[in-house]
């Protein structure tokens, strides 16, 4: 049959068995920092990518709003114009009628 343990060696078998429980633990919390630091970072991430394409959705916004502002001014300047264009063509009319009568 196997001998009896000493208490020396039982002591030591406990210390072993407790030395290797600790660093488990450490080696799980470890493994959670990591885990954790890397679901930051992944959340960073997403945040970052979230402001870019908040951003570039307000700059295409803005281009849109100008490019129908610019239309809109055009459109008027051409309206504008053709107005002026027909009030001439009426006034040259109306002096050409008072002459020929």
């Amino acid at each position: 049959p196997p001998r009896q343990l000493t208490s020396e060696e039982r002591a030591a078998r406990q210390r072993a068995l407790e030395e290797e429980m600790r660093e488990q633990r450490r080696r799980e919390a470890e493994a959670q920092s990591i885990s954790v630091l890397s679901a930051a970072e992944e959340a960073r991430r997403r945040a970052e990518e979230e402001r870019r394409r908040a951003e570039e959705e307000e700059a295409k916004r803005r281009a849109e709003e100008e490019a129908r502002r610019r239309a809109e001014e055009e459109a008027k300047r051409r309206a504008e114009e053709e107005e002026r264009r027909r009030a001439e063509e009426a006034e040259v009319k109306r002096r050409a009628d008072a002459a020929a009568e």
